[in-house]
């Protein structure tokens, strides 16, 4: 924390931010990767690392991300903020290296009222090579205004969804069920959707839609239920008709639904393929098909789809990661195409206990963790936190479902019962240019020196092959 508030009239472009070194230890790299979906032993198991080339378990990029935002808020002081931080990793640290954050501004500039720097950000391992980089946008007070926070007047809790309606698909169970309560409690009516299946789409005898609906009307709204299947293209057009006809109109979508076939490539069938695909993917396709017309002609809506950390890739159920990929995509479309007409889309990420994350195995892991002197008791309780049911975040989709949030548009939110985040958007880092008017089409030995010596001067794989076994 610097001894003094820093103010927006002292700094210039080209000033650089202290740095601030921290040593990386092993024991605070598991919960990182956990807490990120990415269990992969390569950042807790070092004979998979030295499998793969490394001389050790790789430092998590969550981790190395933290200490670039831990360097920004330490150089704004209490009075200033965070308002964006994006970053990439481009090389491996290790458990055990001084990890360095240096930083400068390149940017200070004045937007609705704020005085706002942005700052390139970078971390540096032993040898002064950079691997990690980031951009961040900080608000600082000025010395010409107040730096006492002026809040805006917000409606009162429990109204900022009246008179509004919802279509919330999965709402029997889990983050649905959650999401569909805290609509209702800031005054929606809710049309809840839910099919009735186990996680891997068994159907079961009995809907849990109905039991939702009744304690969202105990709330003072209307709610009614429906069993249909998101995949079925009439059947959402059904869920969205249902909205229209009971309520008047639909201005609330939330795409939930899921179910999960975990196999890994070599073993996952056509139809473990086909089903995971059809739920996730096409069942937010047909529910956002029917809705966005209607949206369009009132000029209003908010459209809020569920993501899953796997969606950068994840091992072990790659249909489900793909599916989720395809959402993510999906939204950023959906976000341009109706933006114009008063229509967000968004996506949250969730981190929570429900049937698809099972707490009580989690927290199995974290105690054994601890217990081998892996994980600190301070990460631990953190995961835990991470680990609570959705109820603890289901309020900032209530957020991204209101008036309040029409400038918000096109983003991907982390959400878990600890902490709240947006991701970076995908975005071109690096690219090298000729003429091929003048010099042709790229040769193949042209793209072989170029990828290797301008676009992967530092890159590892992520899963190289296994070092041959010694025959016996």
């Amino acid at each position: 924390m610097p001894s003094k508030q820093i103010y927006w009239e002292e700094v210039k472009e080209g000033d650089e931010i202290p740095a601030l070194k921290k040593k990386l230890t092993k024991k605070n790299l598991v919960i990182y990767a956990v807490s990120a979906g990415d269990l992969y032993e390569l950042h807790y198991d070092k004979d998979t690392a030295t499998a793969q080339g490394f001389k050790d378990v790789i430092v998590h990029g969550r981790l190395k991300g933290a200490l670039l935002a831990q360097a920004v808020s330490d150089w704004i002081g209490d009075e200033g903020k965070v308002r964006k931080l994006t970053c990439n990793n481009k090389g491996a640290d290790f458990p055990g290296d001084e990890f360095t954050v240096k930083g400068k501004v390149t940017k200070k500039f004045e937007d609705k009222g704020e005085h706002l720097v942005e700052l390139d950000l970078w971390g540096e391992n032993p040898a002064g090579e950079k691997t990690t980089f980031g951009i961040a946008i900080a608000s600082l007070p000025s010395r010409g205004s107040s730096t006492q926070t002026t809040v805006k007047e917000s409606k009162a809790v429990g109204k900022r969804l009246q008179g509004r309606n919802a279509v919330v698909t999965g709402g029997g169970r889990g983050i649905g069920r959650a999401v569909c309560l805290a609509l209702a409690q800031e005054g929606a009516n809710v049309v809840v959707c839910d099919l009735g299946v186990t996680v891997a789409g068994a159907k079961e005898t009995s809907s849990p839609a109905d039991q939702v609906a009744e304690e969202c009307r105990k709330l003072g709204v209307k709610a009614i239920a429906n069993h249909g299947d998101v995949s079925n293209f009439k059947d959402a057009e059904a869920m969205i008709k249902a909205c229209v006809d009971n309520f008047g109109r639909i201005d609330i979508l939330c795409n939930i639904a899921g179910i999960d076939k975990p196999k890994m490539i070599w073993n996952m069938t056509e139809e473990e393929w086909d089903q995971v695909i059809a739920v996730h993917l096409k069942g937010t396709f047909c529910l956002t098909r029917h809705a966005a017309p209607l949206m369009r002609e009132q000029k209003y809506g908010r459209i809020i789809n569920c993501v899953s950390e796997a969606y950068q890739g994840g091992v072990s159920h790659i249909n489900y990661a793909a599916a989720k990929g395809g959402i993510a995509s999906f939204s950023y479309g959906t976000a341009r195409e109706l933006g114009k007409y008063g229509v967000t889309c968004n996506i949250f990420v969730p981190r929570a206990a429900t049937r698809m994350v099972n707490g009580e195995e989690v927290m199995k892991m974290i105690a054994k963790r601890v217990e081998a002197g892996l994980m600190t008791k301070e990460k631990a309780d953190e995961m835990k936190m991470d680990t609570m049911p959705p109820e603890y975040f289901a309020n900032f989709i209530a957020f991204l479902a209101s008036e309040e949030s029409g400038y918000v548009n096109g983003q991907v939110f982390l959400t878990t019962p600890g902490a709240l985040g947006l991701f970076s958007q995908p975005e071109i880092v690096l690219q090298e240019r000729h003429d091929p008017n003048k010099e042709g089409a790229w040769t193949v030995d042209q793209c072989a020196r170029v990828t290797k010596e301008k676009l992967l001067t530092k890159y590892k794989n992520p899963a190289p092959p296994e070092a041959p076994k010694d025959k016996k």
